[in-house]
C-alpha cells in the first residue's frame, strides 16, 4: 500500500524543514513524498535542496494559488492514497503511516483525529463531526485525511474557489455516495492560523454556498451560514475587546 506525502508551501522558511522532517522520519516504508513550492524567495528552497535525497519529487515554479498547487502533487502523486501535510504541519508521530496503512484499501477516503496547535503553545484535540455535518460544514481536517489517489486524480480541486476547494471536494465525494472512514488514530498536528481574518473566514464560509450548486434547502442553509459568520464574528470581537481590557490594567 503505497502512500503519497504532498507538501504545498510558498516562502515557509521558517516552517518547511520541521515539515519535511516529521514526513521524512515516518517509519512506514512504502511512501513518496512530493514538495510543490509556489517559487519562494526568501530560503525556502534552500532547505528543501538540503533534504533533496529524501524527497521522491519536487519543483518550484509559480502557481495560481494553493488549490492549483495542490493539484499539482496530485497529478505527480503515484501511490494508492494521497495525504497533504502542508508547510507548519507535522505527523503527530513517527509511526502514523504505519498505523494508518491497515485502514486503508476499502474506502475514499479515510479521515482521523488531529490537534489543533496555537502559537501561543496551547493545543486543542480535533475530532471528525458525524458524515452528515457535511450539509453545512467541513467536518473532517483535510490534513488528517488520507484520500484514494485514483478517485482524486479523477476529480482535481476547483480552483475557482480561494478558500474552499477542499470542502468542495468532499462534500461532492460524499453526496456522489463515495465511501469514508472514521479512523481512531491522532493523523497531525496542525498548525492553526489564528491570524487569519474575519474576511477570510467569512469568504471561506460563504464559499459554501458555491458548493452546492443546485442542491435543495438553500435558505435553511444560508441561515446556519449567517449564523456561523455571526458567532465567529462575535468571538473575535469579543476576544479583541478581552485583549484590550487586559492591556489597559
Amino acid at each position: 500500500m503505497k502512500i503519497s506525502v504532498v507538501t504545498v508551501c510558498f516562502n515557509a522558511s521558517d516552517l518547511i524543514e520541521q515539515t519535511i522532517e516529521s514526513v521524512t522520519g515516518q517509519t512506514y516504508p512504502d511512501m513518496e513524498y512530493i514538495v510543490i513550492d509556489g517559487a519562494s524567495t526568501d530560503g525556502t528552497t534552500d532547505i528543501i535542496h538540503r533534504h533533496a535525497d529524501r524527497i521522491s519529487y519536487w519543483i518550484s515554479e509559480p502557481d495560481k494559488g494553493i488549490y492549483d498547487a495542490m493539484n499539482k502533487g496530485i497529478e505527480a502523486a503515484t501511490g494508492e492514497y494521497v495525504i497533504f501535510m502542508n508547510a507548519g504541519d507535522r505527523f503527530a508521530n513517527p509511526h502514523v503511516l504505519e498505523s494508518a496503512a491497515s485502514h486503508l484499501g476499502h474506502h475514499t477516503v479515510v479521515s482521523g483525529l488531529w490537534n489543533r496547535c496555537y502559537s501561543n503553545g496551547s493545543v486543542k484535540k480535533g475530532i471528525p463531526k458525524k458524515i452528515s455535518a457535511f450539509k453545512t460544514e467541513m467536518p473532517i481536517c483535510h490534513q488528517a485525511t488520507f484520500t484514494n489517489l485514483r478517485y482524486h486524480k479523477q476529480n482535481l480541486f476547483d480552483t475557482s474557489f480561494r478558500l474552499s476547494a477542499d470542502y468542495d471536494f468532499f462534500y461532492k465525494a460524499w453526496r456522489g455516495g463515495q465511501t469514508f472512514l472514521y479512523i481512531d488514530l491522532t493523523i497531525v498536528d496542525f498548525l492553526e492560523a489564528e491570524g487569519a481574518s474575519t474576511d477570510n473566514i467569512s469568504t471561506s464560509v460563504m464559499e459554501r454556498e458555491k458548493a452546492w450548486r443546485g442542491e435543495r434547502n438553500l435558505l435553511l442553509r444560508r441561515m446556519v451560514l449567517s449564523y456561523h459568520i455571526c458567532r465567529i464574528k462575535t468571538v473575535k470581537f469579543i476576544k479583541k475587546v478581552t485583549a484590550g481590557f487586559a492591556q489597559t490594567k
